[in-house]
This record gives C-alpha cells, sequence and structure tokens, in this order.
C-alpha cells in the first residue's frame, strides 16, 4: 500500500528500540562508572530514569536515598560538585566503548524498514545520547542498509526528554505538519512522554528495551512465570502514561501496522 493516510512517520527510539537489545550499554556504563567510585548499584534504580539526558540521568541516580546513604558511608559526606564532574567525565569515556560492544540489531527491523520505505512513510528518530554517540549508532545502521531520515541527538535541542523538543525538531524538518499522523515508537517511559507532549501517537515496546533490561540470549531463557509478571508490570508502567500502542517487539508493530493502519 502506498502513501498511507493515517500515519505519515515513524520516529523511532534508538537503543532497545532498533539496536542493543535490552539497552544494555548505559545500564552496564552506569554500573562500571559507580563501581569504579565503589558504589554499587542495581538496575531498577539506573532503569527509572532511563532515556534522559545522561548528565541529569547520573543525578537523578545519585538523588536516590539508597545510593545517597552507599555515597555517604564511602565518603563520610555527600558527593561535591569535583566528585559529581568526575563522574561525568568518566561516564563520557566509557560510554562510546560500551555502545560500540552492544551494536546489535533489533528483530525484525529491517523488514519494518523495508514496509515503511515502500509506503512512503518517513523514518525519523530521537535519542536521550549525545551526537558523537548517536554517530556511532547510525553508522552501524548505515552499514546495515537501514537509513534513517532525520535524527536528533539530546545535546540538539534546549531541553531533552521527556520535553517534546527533540520529537517537534524531526516534525520540523521532515516537514510533517500533524503530530497526530507521526508515532513514536520507545521502549523508555521518557520517550513516550516525550511523544505524549508533541501530541504524537505512541506505542511502547516491552521485551526489547529497557524495562525489560535483558540481552536477547537471556530474555530467551527466562523463566516464564517471572517472564510473565515483567512484561504486566511493564505493560502497567506504559498504561501510566496513557501510552495509545504496547507491543512486545518489531514482529507485533508490523502485525499493528498491517491491521490498524493498512501499512505493509
Amino acid at each position: 500500500m502506498k502513501n498511507n493516510k493515517i500515519i505519515h512517520a515513524i520516529i523511532f527510539d534508538l537503543s532497545g528500540t532498533l539496536i542493543d537489545f535490552g539497552s544494555l550499554a548505559t545500564l552496564k556504563t552506569m554500573k562500571k562508572v559507580f563501581k569504579s567510585k565503589g558504589i554499587i548499584i542495581n538496575n531498577e534504580i539506573i532503569k527509572k530514569d532511563m532515556g534522559i539526558k545522561k548528565k541529569y540521568h547520573i543525578q537523578k541516580i545519585l538523588s536516590n536515598p539508597l545510593v545517597k546513604n552507599k555515597w555517604f558511608k564511602k565518603y563520610k559526606k555527600p558527593i561535591n560538585n569535583s566528585q559529581l564532574f568526575n563522574l561525568f567525565i568518566s561516564f563520557d569515556k566509557e560510554l562510546p566503548k560500551i555502545v560500540k560492544k552492544n551494536l546489535n540489531l533489533i528483530p525484525n527491523v529491517k523488514n519494518i524498514f523495508k514496509i515503511l520505505k515502500k509506503n512512503n512513510i518517513k523514518i525519523g528518530a530521537t535519542t536521550g545520547y549525545p551526537k558523537k554517540i548517536t554517530k556511532i549508532i547510525l553508522s552501524y545502521l548505515k552499514k546495515n542498509k537501514l537509513d534513517l531520515d532525520y535524527c536528533v541527538s539530546e545535546d540538539e535541542v534546549k531541553k531533552g526528554r521527556p520535553n517534546p523538543d527533540m520529537c517537534i525538531k524531526n516534525l520540523k524538518n521532515l516537514k510533517i505538519n500533524n503530530p497526530k499522523k507521526c508515532l513514536k515508537i520507545d521502549d523508555s517511559i521518557s520517550g513516550i512522554l516525550e511523544g505524549k507532549k508533541a501530541k504524537m501517537l505512541t506505542a511502547g515496546l516491552i521485551s526489547t528495551g529497557i524495562q525489560m533490561g535483558l540481552s536477547n540470549n537471556v530474555f530467551k531463557k527466562k523463566d516464564k512465570k517471572k517472564l510473565k509478571n515483567k512484561i504486566y508490570k511493564i505493560k502497567k508502567d506504559f498504561k501510566s502514561v496513557d501510552t495509545d500502542i504496547i507491543i512486545d517487539d518489531l514482529y507485533k508493530l508490523q502485525a499493528i501496522l498491517k491491521k490498524d493502519f493498512g501499512i505493509y
């Protein structure tokens, strides 16, 4: 079907949506950087604010009562500006290396792109990564013959997620006048909120993103009962921010595009 009249563009997140099954690069980097300072943090603390600017994400983690207590116990005083700056520097140094190690395509992404290109639907993206990291990811996508029409990084706008600035910049550059004819797909709550605030349709991705936070191999081997409980919680979290569509993976996205939008 050509020239679809319902959706004119789809704006994807990058990590956990197009690449990096489980959105593990940021998780691994945060844990490594904090561990280097003698602070052990769990995945749930990191996951809570995934998708936002990494500098603010680090500050959010440090504001967690458990982390604050661990820091005080270790250093006998709250974190100072010099220590905070060193955390930022360490994170920026480690992130590119770990992103490169976690470059893998989310299953069915090639087929999704093929369908969208066939139907003349523009493909945009937003990301909580800075531009220097986005370049690494875009280069990897291009090597796999996956070309975006436009992409915005968090350091290319005044306000990152959950503000709508990156989505709005996509709309402007893709020449989409009506945001309601655009679908924002993301695995993070902050990414869904940016889409909602931009007045776009939103789709929350369950299995491949940060809410699940598992590699493809670990996900496949996870106990079915535990997996069912986790999926229930993720759906509940997406529903709490009024996500329009909640999908398991990009195979389910393909089915939804055909069934609900006539795109195939």
